[in-house]
């Protein structure tokens, strides 16, 4: 039997020295734990910003605790909400800690917790209440959008998986990124010149405002999109977008390289499970997903290891049939290629399941009608045929 729940609070010590401090709140009680302790806990533990401190506890103990859920990833994950994801990386545990306690007493919190203030054992009881009574609330609302039993039965066991796999670190290939280091460079700033001279524009990575001041004015219309939807979804009369995405996955896979030392033998990233609006799992510190495949070979499988790539095939329709149980959509998803489908469908060809695929996943993740015919008849399709 699973004993009631204990809010563990922890000021990280980034100097990596061992210095870590661990408390639990629990049964009316403050108590200072050390990792072993911590890890041997059979409680509920839950937390705020476990990613920070997750990796410290493995590279310790070579473990996780058995139960811990994180707070603000569970509250973002079950809300439904588009705009809690989009905020994510811009507020802190402060702004759920609203309902439940002072704003001083909150401010001083986070004060400890950002290592501005000493530690204050009242403080930290008056918020260890605060995170119980926020769980409290937290659980009920992921149990009622149906989304609780999810997050305990797949996304913290995979949670805990990833920060495992990356608190024990990814081999380097030092020889291979130095290499790779000395070239980026030279492929960065060609492809940044010849982007400025062919687009007349300043020798400098665009951002999304310069992006948007230029495609405005030309009848793209960004709203209810972002700029990355537009430039990978939306046909255009020119290879700007095309142009411009190539220069973003060199500056991307550029600034990755740069990230890791040649002295480095071995790198520690971060797991973020909600890198992205859409739940994509990321890596960062450094954010291997943004390397380029033919950079990808400084990463180094332990002895007795091998890297595996996987892609999973027309998965977003898949469970879109199975959630939505529509008939046309399973009967599709079951006869084989649902893109080739589609592009038959609209284009009256197979040979543009390319674009069927931009479409189909436009409107997987929300796009609306008008901007959906309007980018199917950009690709040549026939109105009435997409509308059908």
């Amino acid at each position: 039997m699973i004993k009631a729940k204990k809010v563990l609070m922890f000021v990280r010590d980034y100097t990596d020295s061992g210095n870590d401090k661990f408390f639990f709140w629990g049964d009316s009680t403050l108590s200072s734990v050390t990792i072993q302790q911590l890890v041997l806990e059979e409680a509920e533990i839950v937390c705020h910003d476990y990613w920070l401190i997750a990796p410290r506890i493995f590279a310790s103990a070579r473990r996780l605790p058995k139960t811990v859920t994180d707070l603000e990833e569970l509250r973002i994950m079950s809300s439904g909400v588009k705009g809690d994801r989009e905020k994510r990386e811009k507020i802190d545990i402060s702004s759920a800690l609203q309902d439940f306690a002072d704003s001083e007493v909150i401010k001083s919190y986070i004060d400890i917790f950002q290592k501005k203030s000493p530690v204050n054992e009242v403080i930290l009881q008056t918020i260890g209440e605060a995170l119980l009574n926020l769980s409290v609330k937290t659980e009920l609302v992921a149990k009622g959008n149906n989304e609780w039993e999810r997050y305990t039965t797949v996304e913290r066991p995979v949670a805990d998986y990833l920060i495992s796999s990356a608190a024990a670190g990814i081999a380097i290939d030092t020889t291979r990124l130095r290499i790779h280091k000395e070239n980026i460079e030279f492929d960065y700033y060609m492809a940044l010149k010849q982007f400025s001279a062919k687009y007349d524009v300043p020798l400098e990575l665009p951002s999304n405002d310069d992006i948007i001041r230029r495609l405005e004015p030309m009848g793209y219309d960004f709203l209810g999109v972002d700029v990355e939807y537009v430039l990978n979804f939306v046909p255009m009369n020119d290879n700007f977008a095309i142009d411009l995405l190539r220069l973003r996955k060199i500056a991307k896979s550029r600034s990755v390289l740069n990230a890791i030392p040649l002295s480095q033998k071995r790198i520690y990233p971060i797991v973020d499970c909600f890198g992205s609006i859409t739940s994509r799992i990321y890596f960062k510190d450094p954010s291997l997903q943004n390397l380029a495949k033919h950079h990808r070979d400084i990463l180094v499988p332990d002895e007795g290891r091998a890297f595996s790539y996987v892609d999973y095939e027309q998965y977003e329709a898949g469970i879109m049939a199975a959630l939505s149980g529509d008939e046309k959509l399973l009967e599709l998803y079951a006869d084989g290629d649902l893109y080739k489908q589609v592009a038959n469908d609209i284009f009256e060809g197979e040979g543009r399941r390319k674009e069927a695929k931009r479409l189909f996943l436009s409107y997987a993740y929300g796009m609306k009608n008008r901007h959906l015919i309007d980018a199917a008849f950009g690709y040549g399709a026939d109105r009435r045929a997409t509308k059908m």
